[in-house]
């Protein structure tokens, strides 16, 4: 009875980790809210005329860097082990976030491969070690609680547009410039505020993270890939 309940804890306990994990993670969801003051903030620092607005590329960087780290967090997993893997998807996404606090202020094409490149390689690493830790833990209605963990991957968009939104606009200003069909903030409370968001973005990342992290306990019959990998090459020589 009593190491029943202590499985039942760790699988909520897997359950939980994994969606505070995923939440913060979804970068290319909430960069369309986030793109009209990045947009702003470059047009008040290089001028209309030297800056490319409409510009969505982050989030096609940050959509195929994924998938690649998806496919690391798999090869990784087999050589380093599941806590450290999981452990470096998670500083490489933060360390994106919060550099993107200086690269903003020095041009787009920077801001997309801390924004775009970090986190997305870092979003997949995590991303896929979610999943793992979930199908291994859970045995019956596999396919319900992964969905419930993948859904904190894009749900989390919508918290954190809220945030952006209240941090950087609180009083709701309308833009103010136009620039082609599209509009702009040009109020300097708006522009000073859009670095600073993505120290705020960071903080609440790590916060979820330290929660989550001691959260992933690794199963006792957690594959070791590593190991079964030597004992193999072992058994064939």
């Amino acid at each position: 009875m009593k190491k029943e309940i202590i499985h039942n804890l760790q699988v909520a306990g897997v359950i939980l980790g994994g969606i505070l994990i995923n939440i913060p993670l979804a970068v290319g969801y909430y960069y369309g809210n986030l793109s009209t003051y990045t947009d702003s903030y470059f047009i008040a620092s290089v001028g209309r005329e030297n800056h490319q607005t409409g510009l969505l590329w982050l989030p096609s960087v940050w959509i195929s860097l994924l998938s690649v780290g998806m496919i690391f967090s798999g090869i990784m997993s087999r050589r380093i082990g599941s806590r450290l893997t999981l452990m470096i998807g998670i500083l490489v996404f933060n360390l994106g976030v919060y550099t993107s606090f200086f690269t903003i202020q020095s041009s787009l094409w920077v801001l997309h491969v801390t924004l775009g490149v970090l986190t997305g390689i870092g979003s997949g690493i995590c991303y896929g070690m979610t999943l793992l830790y979930t199908v291994t833990w859970i045995k019956s209605r596999v396919g319900f609680v992964s969905a419930v963990v993948s859904s904190a991957f894009g749900g989390g968009s919508l918290i954190f547009n809220l945030m952006i939104t209240y941090f950087i606009n609180p009083q709701n200003l309308e833009p103010d410039i136009s620039v082609g069909e599209s509009k702009y903030f040009s109020q300097d409370e708006i522009i000073n505020r859009v670095p600073y968001v993505f120290l705020v973005i960071g903080a609440l990342t790590t916060g979820f993270h330290i929660i989550a992290f001691p959260l992933m306990r690794n199963h006792p019959n957690l594959p070791q890939y590593s190991n079964k990998k030597k004992s193999t090459n072992n058994t064939l020589l």
